[in-house]
């Protein structure tokens, strides 16, 4: 590319195209609409967390798109492992840090209403640009790189650094800024007039009076500042000064005209497409920063096939744990582990245990480990997906007029045309409105279903004995404190069904269990 050429990709002898994907057309195909299932999920909640309400980088997509394979996860792991030595990630987040201000400088040229300020702000940004993107070359050469991104995006840069149309670009800057500190003038005030002419000869009289006033120097000053507050956009009085300026100094101003026409998009397509994947991982870096900071575990991911157990320990789920840190309260981890020919958790055990908590963090853990992010967990061996599909209860939707039961069991049917053994699903409490014979006889028709399609996931129900249909079903329940059965561990355990999650259920439902008559009593 040129530097003056709008953006294009830069040709040099160093190739690069991307920190998360594969190729350019990976890298600028990012989906824009919300995956099926993310908000069941609390998905939204933490990628809101993560990007903040404006997402003024555009990394809601990037949370939407899970990498295209396995490769990809891992170049994404390497990434994040280069993210975590501080001399990386400094510079990364100077570079991040220093584009962001080209970007502030640039919004003032979209602001400004005479031709030759929105020039200047063109300058100062091509500058800043020239700078940013020098440093951070130099940083990743003398930085000790492991991952194969940043070890190409270190050449690529050195290469474009080096290239004619950067230093055409950086040298044209700095003989723009030359020019402005050349131009000097005097203001001459008289009553409502005001003349601009060429500056003279004449004596600085700050200078004479510093002079004047040295011999009475006893110590230093105190410095006294006062601050005034400023526009970026020149006022009626500034206009009409500039207007003169540039009819003292044409030639300059001419030379300022030839660099706005020839370098307005100056910024390469790789440089801003680093900028926004480097924002993508330093973001979710800070978001789990202060969850590890609790004392709470991440780790990379094992990516396994469809055939292979599916394992996590220390496990949680992301969106809760923000907030019970915030609020200094304990998180509580879990852990499970599907080994073949397992391949649904089933899990039961008395309301408000962390039932739904746990398939939420199932679910989770799968998106997460598709992104190529860490995961919450000591370990992980998780499965590479192609489908990942939630079911969770939704109040009745007088809209699309249709019961509870009949919508429960569209959306279910949606699913599982869908679902293979390459698949997730979480369902979450499902046919809770209709009796339990029927929501037995639907729970077994679906998980047959499942079962058959290969399909992973967690199915969370009352129904406990249906963790008996077959042998890839694995029976876990939620637990409660062995000497007050009314406090809840909100620990997820392994262990064979007992008969007594629907039982508990309808007690908890007409306030009959021990602990609501013993209150009552």
């Amino acid at each position: 590319m040129t530097a003056s050429s709008g953006g294009s990709s830069h040709e040099s002898a160093a190739v690069f195209v991307s920190l998360l994907f594969e190729n350019a057309v990976a890298a600028n195909d990012c989906r824009d609409d919300v995956p099926e299932g993310f908000s069941d999920l609390n998905l939204d909640q933490v990628v809101a967390a993560i990007v903040g309400e404006q997402d003024q980088y555009g990394l809601t997509p990037l949370f939407y798109t899970p990498a295209p394979n396995v490769d990809t996860v891992s170049k994404r792991h390497a990434v994040f492992r280069d993210l975590e030595n501080d001399a990386i990630r400094r510079a990364a987040q100077a570079f991040t840090d220093g584009v962001g201000r080209v970007h502030e400088c640039r919004a003032h040229i979209d602001k400004a209403h005479h031709r030759h300020e929105k020039i200047r702000w063109l300058v100062d940004s091509a500058a800043r640009y020239c700078a940013v993107v020098t440093d951070f070359a130099s940083a990743l050469t003398d930085a000790r790189l492991e991952s194969a991104g940043f070890v190409d995006l270190s050449s690529w840069l050195g290469a474009y650094v080096a290239s004619d149309d950067f230093r055409t670009l950086a040298e044209t800057t700095e003989a723009r800024l030359a020019d402005v500190d050349s131009i000097r003038y005097d203001v001459l005030i008289r009553g409502p007039r005001i003349e601009v002419s060429r500056f003279g000869d004449e004596p600085d009289y700050g200078e004479v009076i510093a002079a004047t006033f040295e011999r009475f120097r006893h110590g230093d000053a105190k410095e006294r500042h006062q601050t005034f507050p400023e526009s970026v956009v020149l006022n009626t009085v500034e206009t009409r000064v500039l207007e003169q300026v540039t009819q003292l100094f044409p030639e300059i101003f001419e030379r300022f005209e030839t660099f706005y026409q020839t370098h307005a998009d100056y910024i390469d397509d790789v440089v801003a497409r680093i900028d926004r994947e480097l924002q993508f991982c330093l973001h979710y870096r800070r978001y789990i920063a202060s969850l590890e900071k609790a004392g709470l575990a991440f780790c990379y991911p094992d990516i396994v096939g469809p055939d292979e157990a599916i394992i996590a320990q220390q496990t949680f789920d992301l969106a809760l744990a923000k907030q019970l840190v915030a609020h200094d309260e304990p998180v509580v981890t879990n852990d499970f582990e599907l080994t073949p020919p397992e391949r649904i958790i089933l899990v039961s055990g008395p309301n408000q245990g962390g039932k739904t908590t746990f398939a939420r963090m199932f679910g989770q853990l799968h998106w997460l480990a598709r992104l190529g992010c860490p995961v919450p967990g000591g370990s992980a061996r998780l499965m590479f997906w192609s489908g990942l599909f939630a079911h969770f209860e939704r109040a009745e939707d007088i809209r699309n007029l249709r019961g509870k039961l009949e919508d429960d069991l569209v959306r279910v049917h949606a699913i599982l045309e869908r679902v293979d053994r390459e698949s997730i699903v979480i369902m979450n409490e499902i046919f809770s409105s209709t009796t339990t014979d029927d929501a037995r006889y639907l729970g077994e028709r679906i998980l047959r279903s499942l079962i058959e399609a290969g399909a992973a996931g967690v199915c969370v129900t009352f129904i406990d004995d249906l963790a008996t249909l077959d042998e890839a079903i694995v029976s876990m329940a939620s637990t409660v404190d062995a000497d007050d059965p009314a406090i809840r561990t909100f620990q997820i355990q392994r262990k064979a069904p007992d008969g007594r999650a629907y039982a508990r259920s309808l007690a908890e439902k007409h306030r009959l269990t021990r602990e609501a008559l013993e209150a009552r009593l």
